[in-house]
């Protein structure tokens, strides 16, 4: 393994670490950081096409409809088991294990399966698909 190559898993976690702390924390400029323009993000649930998509409809579904934002006051996605599979030097692949905590302990985890490509120098990822493996019947994500 070459130092650029170490150099880009980095930036690929870092950018991965990014993705949870500013969704977590609902810093939507800093969320919407991570995507590329066209970007994919794919859940059982949903799917949305485009940055832009993806942030309004993510951020949508934290809004109680009347433009106030509820949130379940502690969220952490946790990141587990990481493979950063590099294609090129402008594009990666990864497969990462992730469990969400709230205030009822651990409230859902799954697969993260990602597809990232480098932008004017930076990663950001091309395409997500979330895999939910486990949710609590007391989820606050739950639909």
């Amino acid at each position: 393994m070459t130092i650029d190559e170490l150099l880009a898993r980095e930036a690929i976690r870092d950018l991965m670490a990014t993705y949870n702390t500013a969704g977590d924390s609902l810093r939507v400029e800093e969320f919407a950081s991570v995507f590329t323009e066209d970007a994919e993000l794919r859940t059982e649930q949903f799917s949305f096409q485009g940055r832009e998509a993806i942030v309004n409809g993510l951020f949508r579904r934290v809004s109680d409809g009347r433009g106030e934002t509820r949130h379940p006051g502690f969220v952490r996605h946790n990141l587990t088991t990481s493979k950063i599979t590099l294609d090129s030097e402008q594009s990666a692949r990864g497969r990462t294990y992730f469990q969400v905590n709230t205030s009822i302990g651990l409230d859902h985890c799954g697969l993260y399966i990602d597809e990232f490509r480098k932008v004017d120098g930076q990663w950001k990822i091309a395409r997500r698909v979330v895999k939910t493996e486990y949710m609590a019947e007391d989820s606050f994500f739950r639909p």
